[in-house]
């Protein structure tokens, strides 16, 4: 904002939330407004993009922290949400061309934004949301006047000072403004006519500059959303950690599992054979919760045999049958019950999920030999 020549700029911190910038333009535009908007968040998905790849490099647990955190809130300040940074980038940019356009955009917005806090429980968001819209009428009034006195009273190639309101425009904002809303107070007012009268300085984006600036928002809101789920997967396989386990089995004899972990918390134990192939029941937890996420059986290297599915929650979703890695049925839990779906109904998640080859840790030298003599034999 000092760059672009703001001036009288403060910072308000916002406990829980984070702070807000405030400054009056010494030469009004939407398009350096934009740049602002951007300015808050991009700079902060740039930092967690460094983080990211720090964790990468160095496995430190921090540092994918530090990334997700970034990521995260500043991919989520990009959402085109009222009073979010991303609502405000699309309202200078567009919808404060005509007041409809503007109380529109910042009502669904508005609206949008406090059905998200209500999802998410975030009681902070809920507030600022609430205040966008409780906002509207004023924003309104400044709006309609602003448009106005561009449209009938203003020449096209007049030069306005933005701080510097001629007497007549002043008297004729002034009486706009207590007619609209009623203001009595000499403060509020003077804020008020000071706000329009911005807004009638404010000079439009071009064509090619909306352009370019949705083209770098569109770049960087991919980024917030790909980015975290990146470092989460990067940040589950890097920290995982594989064992072999012998285990006496019922009948005295020892059996192989391959055990995975993460952060200490197992996620998977799967028996394996001689031949390093899996083969036995298998059971996988969530990264995120612990819970059980899925429970079935190999044979051979292949999914065989029944294969059961649980959400994060634990509640059980659906169950697939298995014939050496293809599916041969699959049923959903319905009314509390298994449901059998038909075939040309099943979701591609189910229909594409096959297996060309067996799976395993590792096929031992004997394994190897063994599997290749059945080749040639068949």
């Amino acid at each position: 904002m000092k760059l672009l020549g703001y001036r009288d700029l403060q910072v308000f911190f916002i406990p829980l939330f984070g702070a807000a910038a405030s400054g009056i333009e010494t030469n009004p535009s939407s398009a350096r407004k934009a740049v602002v908007a951007l300015l808050g968040p991009v700079p902060g998905i740039i930092v967690g993009i460094i983080a990211a790849v720090v964790f990468f490099k160095t496995k430190e647990d921090f540092y994918a922290l530090c990334a997700s955190t970034l990521l995260f809130i500043n991919g989520f300040n990009l959402l085109p949400f009222h009073p979010l940074d991303g609502g405000r980038f699309f309202e200078y940019l567009i919808f404060s061309k005509k007041p409809l356009y503007e109380v529109g955009f910042k009502l669904i917005t508005g609206l949008a934004l406090l059905g998200i806090a209500f999802l998410l429980k975030a009681p902070i968001l809920g507030i600022a949301a609430f205040m966008v819209l409780l906002t509207l009428k004023s924003t309104s009034h400044s709006a309609h006047i602003a448009h106005e006195l561009r449209t009938t009273d203003i020449q096209e190639d007049s030069e306005l000072l933005p701080h510097h309101i001629p007497t007549g425009y002043l008297v004729k904002i002034m009486d706009q403004l207590q007619n609209r809303s009623g203001l009595s107070d000499p403060t509020a007012i003077a804020k008020a006519s000071q706000a329009i009268w911005q807004r009638v300085c404010n000079r439009p984006a071009t064509v090619g500059a909306t352009i370019g600036l949705i083209a770098v928002y569109v770049v960087f809101m991919a980024v917030g959303i790909v980015a975290p789920l990146v470092v989460e997967s990067g940040k589950a396989v890097m920290l995982t950690k594989t064992e072999i386990e012998n285990r006496a089995g019922t009948d005295g004899s020892m059996v192989r599992y391959e055990v995975k972990s993460y952060k200490g918390r197992k996620v998977s134990e799967i028996p394996v054979d001689k031949n390093g192939l899996y083969n036995g029941e298998a059971i996988i937890w969530s990264f995120s919760t612990g819970n059980k996420s899925k429970q079935g059986f190999w044979k051979d290297g292949y999914w065989h045999g029944e294969w059961k599915f649980w959400d994060k929650g634990g509640q059980l979703q659906n169950v697939t049958v298995y014939e050496k890695g293809h599916p041969i049925s699959y049923a959903v839990m319905k009314a509390g019950s298994l449901t059998s779906v038909a075939k040309d109904k099943w979701p591609l998640s189910v229909k594409k999920l096959t297996q060309k080859e067996p799976e395993g840790p590792g096929l031992t030298k004997q394994g190897q030999n063994d599997r290749q003599l059945s080749g040639v034999s068949n």
